[in-house]
């Protein structure tokens, strides 16, 4: 026992499910066993979500970590059981913003996939092309009532973001409804 632990799954079936967890921990089942996949890394992961590609049949994963004492995080992508690493602290595509550098949340829908970074005072949710990672992105909103903890949704234009401090917003593919703020924040 290393102290790994399994803290979420995803399914793309009943054959094909991927866990993450503690110290780095990344597993996919077969439909028969269990087995690791390198994650390069010792953070802790916080969230999974995976799409299947319409065209290949292919299954993309996305799993974000942080490392919080260090205060940066990773966002790994998981093809053909290889784990391949899209941002962490030596990889800061989005510019030279150093303050939001711990994924969050992640959540993928057909060509995108959104991914939830948070900092000292907000959390970004950027939108990015599934097959363009790195090169193009959307800045959809920031959220600075508290940080993201998961992003979920049915289409493009219906996502639920929820987090710390009583966060709920619904993002209509334009705009973003938040439904609570804290009371300090209007003080």
């Amino acid at each position: 026992d290393n102290g790994e632990m399994v803290e979420q799954l995803w399914a793309a079936s009943e054959n094909e499910i991927y866990g993450i967890g503690t110290k780095g921990l990344i597993v996919k089942y077969d439909g028969n066993t269990w087995q690791k996949i390198n994650s390069g890394t010792m953070m802790d992961f916080w969230d999974i979500w995976g799409v299947v590609e319409e065209k290949t049949n292919r299954t993309i994963v996305y799993a974000v970590g942080l490392d919080q004492g260090e205060i940066v995080g990773i966002i790994l992508e998981i093809r053909n059981g290889i784990a391949t690493t899209l941002f962490d602290k030596d990889h800061l595509i989005y510019g030279s913003d150093n303050d939001h550098t711990w994924p969050t949340a992640v959540w993928a829908y057909r060509d995108s996939v959104f991914v939830a970074l948070s900092g000292y005072d907000d959390t970004h949710v950027y939108r990015h092309p599934i097959n363009n990672f790195t090169n193009h992105y959307d800045l959809i909103h920031i959220e600075s009532q508290g940080a993201l903890r998961s992003i979920n949704g049915n289409s493009y234009h219906d996502i639920v973001g929820v987090g710390y401090r009583d966060v709920v917003w619904h993002y209509n593919g334009n705009t973003i409804k938040e439904y609570f703020s804290w009371p300090y924040l209007d003080s």
